[in-house]
């Protein structure tokens, strides 16, 4: 897995995590405008994980010793 394959899949499960977190609060009876100020606030932790996560990922695949096969 690239390091572009690997960003791309933590923006799909980021994505998918939203779309299930705005399904619970809907289901439990939340309005449109509480959906919505859930979601934004559940976005801004999954970008700050996003960033933390790509982060760790650069600085392992950066090390003088990492290793130089693909990740699967």
């Amino acid at each position: 897995m690239t390091l572009t394959e690997a960003d791309a899949k933590l923006a799909q499960v980021m994505q998918q995590a939203l779309l299930e977190h705005a399904d619970f609060i809907q289901s439990k009876g939340g309005t449109a405008d509480e959906i919505k100020a859930s979601v934004d606030a559940y976005a801004e932790v999954l970008l700050e994980w996003h960033k933390k996560t790509m982060s760790e990922i650069m600085r392992i695949a950066s090390e003088p010793m990492a290793p130089t096969h693909t990740v699967q």
